[in-house]
């Protein structure tokens, strides 16, 4: 009676022992693919659980061997020991040599599957050309693709931002596509403003930037004008008196317009109305004003008008009022 009893615990001991839960097993790592220049991916295919419930499972990766997941690490959040496959399309850098393995946890522990290498892809290169044509609300902007490295150059522009570092998740404008010296208008600016810009060029999988380059665009024109409320006095009544009004035009001028109004008022006209701009920097008013008769009392007047108007800048309108002592 003994011996069976001590028999029958070395049975069920041993009947334990062969059906303990252990780490995952038959883990796969599948060859890295798709590799991009700053992603990859890979997975496993189906592997056993170890008895115990899996608790997730991922890759992980570092450009040193026998990567961990205290390294790099992506988990699926997936609790099953079927096969899976993860893709990653940011944080690793181009052209550089990496090691990944698969994983998975349970409760006893975490396994790794075999090892594998991939090696990023090259950036195309692409250099910036130096901003011209600025105005208030345009510039000119390039560049020159020197090589996709091995892939087709989809799309290539120049992109910009107020900050610095601009990517095409800001402000662009698409040149084409191919290698080659590009250019192209970058458009929407705000008047007397620095922007941050860089030529890219993308592949199917990379985009490649060229070196910053800063640029400010100009201001809108304004008026600073004299001769208000100029005062001026007749030799003799009904007379006719030279008057002038002056406007400098300060900021940038290209495609402006300048209008003139006036309008006589009390005891004065305008006989004729000389209004000239030299179209660089400053608009003129010459008035010949008849005075009013002897019968009239009091002071006339005219006032003028200038308005600037530009694209992409609001009107600047500036009024000089000239006084006619009578």
């Amino acid at each position: 009676m003994k011996r069976s009893i001590i028999f029958l615990t070395l049975v069920l001991v041993i009947s334990a022992m062969s059906f303990s839960a252990t780490i995952p097993t038959g883990l796969t790592t599948n060859d890295p693919s798709p590799i991009s220049c700053s992603g990859f991916g890979t997975g496993s295919n189906a592997f056993s659980d170890g008895g115990s419930a899996i608790l997730d499972k991922g890759m992980c990766w570092a450009t040193t061997h026998n990567p961990t997941t205290s390294d790099n690490n992506w988990a699926t959040g997936i609790k099953t020991a079927d096969s899976y496959s993860v893709f990653i399309s940011y944080g690793l850098s181009a052209n550089t040599l990496y090691y990944c393995r698969t994983w998975a946890t349970n409760a006893i522990g975490t396994a790794y599957g075999p090892e594998k290498s991939f090696t990023t892809l090259t950036l195309p290169t692409v250099t910036t050309s130096s901003i011209t044509n600025i105005t208030v609300t345009t510039a000119n902007g390039g560049g020159n693709v020197t090589s996709g490295s091995g892939q087709t150059v989809t799309e290539r522009g120049v992109c910009w931002n107020t900050t610095g570092n601009p990517t095409t998740a800001n402000s662009k404008v698409t040149c084409g596509s191919g290698l080659g010296v590009f250019s192209c208008t970058l458009t929407g600016l705000s008047p007397s403003t620095t922007y941050h810009a860089r030529a890219y060029a993308k592949t199917s999988s990379c985009t490649g930037y060229g070196s910053e380059v800063d640029f400010t665009t100009l201001t809108c024109p304004t008026f600073g004008m004299t001769g208000s409320y100029v005062t001026v006095s007749p030799t003799a009544v009904e007379s006719d008196i030279p008057t002038n009004v002056t406007a400098t035009i300060n900021g940038d001028k290209t495609n402006m317009n300048v209008a003139l109004a006036n309008a006589y008022e009390y005891h004065a006209l305008p006989e004729q109305t000389a209004f000239n701009w030299n179209g660089s920097g400053a608009c003129w008013v010459n008035l010949y004003m008849h005075t009013a008769p002897p019968e009239y009392t009091g002071n006339g007047y005219i006032t003028v008008q200038m308005t600037i108007t530009k694209t992409g800048c609001p009107n600047d309108v500036k009024t000089a009022k000239i006084i006619i002592n009578n």
